[in-house]
């Protein structure tokens, strides 16, 4: 612990070798940790390495009560738990609608279709006034809360719901059918997004 506590002190002066000792003292057991939320060697790699990542962008601002390995143990969570939302969204997003496609058309091949749709959409994104676009990416690219919006924009949360608001009526008048089904993928996707 008392250890800890020098490296701590070396790494918020951007000591390089104090965060590689670190990295050599903690790296296993990040890993082991963050295998047991993915079960995939790659990816619990991937996020071993952001959680260092994130310690050493952070290392001024550290306050660490406990451990540096707790400290880590909690960023590696917070990387596996977005990570495994961002999976289970894509997939649950994307069966949703090769489901309701399947009964519709037969013509098409569904995974083009839903490519076409998604063009649809993001062609019409991109036509939307500058402010209400920016707002639109930073709730559904960044999935920032309406508040982290509002904050960001120097706006009020009220103003950022009414350019989503009026977003979404804009988009759903010039894509019609796509829309509908592309804003249910949306919908889905984000399900689990703070406002």
């Amino acid at each position: 612990m008392q250890e800890d506590n020098i490296y701590l002190n070396r790494l918020r002066k951007g000591d390089i070798e104090a965060f590689r000792c670190l990295f050599d003292q903690y790296h296993h057991k990040v890993f082991d940790y963050a295998i047991r939320f993915v079960r995939n060697r790659q990816v619990a790699e991937e996020l071993t390495s952001d959680a260092f990542m994130k310690l050493w962008n952070k290392r001024s601002q550290l306050k660490v009560e406990g451990s540096i390995c707790q400290l880590l143990f909690v960023m590696t969570k917070g990387l596996a738990i977005d990570y495994l939302r961002k999976m289970a969204k894509t997939t649950e997003s994307r069966a949703l609608y090769l489901k309701h496609c399947e009964g519709q058309m037969k013509v098409e091949p569904i995974n083009d279709l839903f490519e076409k749709n998604m063009v649809a959409i993001e062609e019409a994104i991109k036509k939307l006034p500058p402010k209400r676009k920016r707002v639109f990416e930073l709730r559904y690219q960044e999935e920032l809360s309406y508040q982290q919006i509002a904050q960001e924009l120097d706006v009020s949360p009220n103003t950022v719901k009414v350019h989503l608001n009026k977003a979404t009526k804009y988009l759903k008048k010039q894509v019609q059918f796509q829309f509908e089904w592309a804003l249910l993928v949306l919908a889905s996707v984000l399900v689990n997004l703070p406002t």
